[in-house]
């Protein structure tokens, strides 16, 4: 009997998919990086300004809007990356995601070290880095476990008898998305705790 690898090998799977969205959230902040160094660019100049708003943002003790912002961002990769995964044909686009959400905290993470081997850098570095990584490892989840359903969809499209199962594979998903909506919310948390802690000193 013909065994169905898409599904039934998802620990390895699972592993590939989150080696290469790891890949694409790197090569993100790679060229979030690269923008940031390049001024002379209308991209780069955009970036910056974006970059000089965050930091301000951490470095005026603002941890309400601290909050808001990281959440709202989070919440609006999240909710993206759930309504791909409701298709089956949008696996492509859930591989762009992660490669976004790094361009953004490579221009964060620019501006955090942007003032050379002083004090003040590294407690900026150290306040902002622990929900960047947090927050591009739950975008990375979050687009692996839409592009398992959307793989999913794609063989209810082209076979038969196999959408037994699926409005509780839907509730999982959901609960899963819900989780990682907690975790971004604790991290953002934690990046105003470290901002009190470490760039009001």
């Amino acid at each position: 009997m013909r065994q169905r690898y898409v599904f039934s090998d998802r620990p390895s799977r699972g592993l590939i998919l989150f080696t290469v969205m790891s890949a694409a959230a790197l090569f993100g902040t790679l060229f979030g990086t690269m923008c940031c160094m390049r001024t002379e660019t209308r991209l780069s100049q955009l970036f910056i300004s974006v970059q000089e708003q965050a930091l301000g943002l951490r470095r005026n003790g603002e941890y309400t809007k601290i909050m808001l912002v990281s959440v709202s961002e989070n919440a609006a990769f999240l909710a993206a990356a759930f309504m791909l995964g409701l298709s089956a044909v949008t696996q492509p686009l859930e591989l762009a995601l992660p490669f976004l959400r790094g361009i953004g905290f490579g221009v964060l993470l620019t501006g955090a070290f942007s003032g050379g081997a002083c004090r003040r850098t590294f407690l900026t570095a150290a306040a902002v880095f622990p929900n960047v990584f947090i927050s591009l490892i739950v975008t990375v989840l979050a687009c692996r476990e839409a592009m398992y359903l959307s793989d999913r969809l794609t063989a209810v499209c082209f076979r038969d008898r196999i959408t037994d199962g699926m409005a509780e594979r839907v509730k999982l998903y959901s609960a899963r998305f819900a989780g990682l909506l907690a975790v971004s919310a604790a991290s953002a948390a934690i990046e105003c705790a470290l901002a009190k802690l470490l760039m009001c000193t």
